[in-house]
């Protein structure tokens, strides 16, 4: 094809390859600035002894090649929640299986299950330290507060528990679907005091739940108003014709 003979779309192909990788490595930051940096000095090295001897050497190609697909990893890595140094798994306070003191606004509604209504929550502190990242919470039918408001800010106690992987082979794995999206704790509330500061929504998801919530409530009212009429229609008329 016409279209490889461009090296810019050969390096953006490797690139590409550089950012899927990513997924499946856990390589640090560090170590990849490192390795980049040390390639670019290996590579200009070679420019200026090729220059110098005028020689031509078709090998540096793949020290190129390898750090096109290593930048496609660092920009990858640079886009993931956790490296930033106000995300919650940063903090040396954080243990399994410890109660946290939790503030966070709830973001998301998502469908519920039988057992529990569902939300995705931004965090805004833990044991008073402001953070930053995102929670998936389950909120017991069984719980006080039925449900959360998009936008309301919550304030309690929790225990921030890691999201299991699946249990049987070739199931759905949440997991890997919710670390995608950068979450990587869940909570559940059932017993817990739960505090809700009801907020103005900020946002377009917030807007949306708003007006969802009020039509339901004039559709709920609509259809009450003529099954109560059907009721009381029915009641008379049967008095009637007895």
């Amino acid at each position: 094809m016409q279209a490889f003979k461009y090296p810019i779309l050969k390096l953006t192909i490797f690139l590409i390859i550089g950012i899927i990788l990513s997924e499946y490595t856990t390589i640090a930051v560090t170590i990849l600035l490192g390795a980049i940096g040390f390639m670019l000095f290996v590579l200009v090295i070679i420019h200026y002894h090729c220059k110098k001897y005028k020689k031509t050497l078709y090998w540096p190609s793949l020290v190129v090649v390898l750090v096109m697909i290593l930048l496609g990893v660092f920009v990858s890595k640079l886009r993931d929640v956790t490296f930033s140094k106000s995300h919650y798994t940063h903090l040396e306070t954080l243990k399994d299986s410890q109660v946290h003191q939790l503030e966070f606004v709830i973001k998301k509604r998502l469908k519920p299950t039988p057992y529990n209504q569902r939300y995705y929550a931004q965090l805004l502190r833990i044991d008073s330290t402001a953070v930053s990242g995102t929670l998936l919470i389950n909120l017991s039918v069984d719980s006080t507060p039925k449900n959360f408001n998009v936008n309301a800010k919550v304030f309690t106690m929790a225990v921030l528990e890691k999201i299991n992987p699946p249990q049987n082979p070739y199931q759905f794995n949440y997991k890997n679907y919710l670390t995608r999206l950068g979450i990587y704790h869940q909570i559940t509330l059932k017993n817990q005091i739960v505090v809700v500061i009801p907020q103005r929504p900020k946002t377009l998801t917030g807007y949306a739940e708003l007006v969802r919530e009020t039509l339901n409530k004039r559709l709920k009212n609509s259809l009450s108003i003529p099954l109560s009429w059907l009721l009381l229609r029915h009641y008379f008329w049967g008095n009637v014709k007895t």
